[in-house]
């Protein structure tokens, strides 16, 4: 339970000093596991010095959510603990008090403390223990002494003094009677292609054309253009002005393809593509710049017969997307670097001088973030991208993320799922929501967890019809911040090269 036993004044009335992490949801938090009150009463059961008297818990918030009350039954003996964080200050006095941030922007405790002690007893009930946020019989004279900028938050052993990190947040789960449960962040809503056939005329007086019109033989650029003044793609510009409801083809030398559909005023608006067959393997359309305010769609790479939907608003960026992965393993074929280290950049030109936070999170670092991963079958172009904390986009232990709360975590838990006999992961989608200087503030993403029947031999099972017989299906959501200034999972470390080292 940490060394706190040791460091600060013994209970005056002998009870015994528990010093543990109580999580805001009412667990215990030791190392990297968490217990529940019940749990962590075994674990004080088999200490060997624990004797059964009455307990000081000297962890966080743990009079308030339900984690002294538990622990006071299942223990049979009464629980004193704190209302708001616990602190202990360089002479060992014990008090309750909210954090606040000083004047060097250090967290330290209100003074004088605001905290309260109760103590629950077994039957249920709880009784003030003090009339202020000390430990009862504090002197009046350690009342009136407490040295704030010495004060340590308690339950985080020697880790103790800086602010509570963030719980790793688990997915929620959806409904099935939620507009959530089938909702689609990009649904793909492109006519019927017998709506683009045949003779179109285009205006100005300018020759009619057939639909679709076919562009063959084309060198694949390396590199796009600006954004056309008329909304034109870089690929059709040679075919202005565009015809009303027809489909422009453009077929590329490296076996890529850019099917182009105009609505009746003749603005693309959607756009179908695919990847190169031979090197480079990108598909020039797919690459910065994007058609503002258009769908995209991408056959999956690693299983043609799926595709993933992207919409593009009105800052060029993708904003959502909807897919079924097929998890095949990296294929370095399809990464896209130029296309990663723009959406990279992006971030790290965000946060170099933020209109809100100044230079305070200009030594974060930044990837280019894949809203599918490569290894579901998501495209390497910049369709697939976002400016992403590094931290979270790679699951290392730097600028507040820890792996397990990271994006790349939860990408691993899919796969791990999908390997299941069975197991599919379907309907994965993304959306970007809220704007910080260009980046979003956060990520959503959400899937379906689906159970198909399977043999003996763990192959699946198809009903009369054909189809697999789905077993069940289950909707989860995890949200992402991607605002440095909401990530608190863990330490600020930065990584090497980094203006800064280590804040907490």
């Amino acid at each position: 339970m940490g060394d706190l036993p040791h460091r600060v004044q013994p209970d005056p009335d002998g009870r015994y000093t528990v010093d543990v992490h109580v999580t805001p949801d009412g667990h215990a938090r030791i190392g990297n596991r968490t217990y529940t009150p019940e749990e962590f009463a075994d674990i004080l059961r088999r200490n060997g010095d624990y004797d059964g008297r009455p307990i000081r818990l000297i962890g966080c918030d743990a009079g308030s959510n339900d984690f002294a009350r538990r622990l006071s039954r299942e223990l049979d003996t009464e629980v004193m603990a704190p209302s708001k964080p616990a602190w202990t200050d360089s002479n060992g006095r014990v008090f309750s008090s909210d954090y606040e941030v000083g004047p060097d922007g250090r967290t330290r405790p209100r003074i004088p403390p605001n905290g309260e002690w109760d103590v629950h007893s077994p039957d249920g009930t709880a009784r003030r223990a003090s009339d202020d946020g000390f430990t009862p019989d504090t002197s009046h004279t350690d009342k009136q002494d407490v040295d704030a900028d010495s004060a340590q938050s308690r339950g985080d052993g020697d880790n103790a003094g800086h602010p509570p990190y963030d719980d790793v947040p688990k997915p929620r789960t959806i409904r099935p009677d939620s507009p959530e449960f089938n909702e689609r962040f990009a649904d793909w809503n492109r006519r019927d292609d017998s709506e683009f056939t045949g003779p179109r005329n285009r205006p100005d007086g300018h020759d009619p054309i057939d639909s679709p019109r076919v562009i063959d033989d084309v060198e694949p650029r390396v590199k796009n253009t600006k954004l056309d003044s008329e909304g034109v793609p870089q690929a059709i510009r040679g075919e202005r002005p565009l015809a009303p409801d027809a489909e422009y083809r453009v077929e590329y030398k490296n076996g890529a393809s850019s099917r182009f559909f105009t609505d009746a005023d003749g603005r693309v608006t959607h756009i179908e593509a695919t990847a190169g067959t031979k090197e480079p393997f990108h598909n020039p359309d797919l690459r910065y710049p994007l058609q503002p305010n258009t769908q995209y769609r991408v056959p999956n790479f690693n299983d043609p017969e799926k595709a993933w939907t992207f919409e593009v608003g009105a800052n060029g960026k993708p904003t959502a997307m909807t897919g079924d992965p097929a998890f095949r393993g990296q294929n370095e074929d399809f990464r896209d670097q130029a296309s990663q280290d723009r959406s990279n950049a992006e971030g790290k030109k965000a946060f170099r001088n933020h209109p809100d936070y100044g230079a305070e999170h200009k030594p974060v670092r930044w990837a280019g973030g894949h809203l599918a991963a490569n290894e579901m079958g998501g495209p390497g172009e910049y369709i697939n991208m976002h400016p992403q904390m590094a931290g979270s986009n790679s699951g290392n232990y730097k600028d507040g993320w820890i792996y397990d709360a990271s994006w790349r975590a939860q990408e691993v838990e899919l796969g791990k799922f999908a390997d299941g006999p069975g197991q599919e992961i379907e309907n994965y989608q993304v959306r970007m929501e809220g704007d910080s200087n260009g980046v979003p503030e956060n990520v959503t993403m959400r899937w379906q967890e689906v159970v198909y029947k399977v043999d003996g031999n763990g192959d699946i099972v198809p009903g009369p019809d054909g189809k697999p017989i789905e077993v069940s299906r289950v909707t989860r959501q995890r949200d992402f911040p991607n605002d440095p200034s909401q990530v608190n999972y863990g330490p600020r470390t930065r990584y090497a090269g980094s203006n800064r080292t280590t804040t907490t």
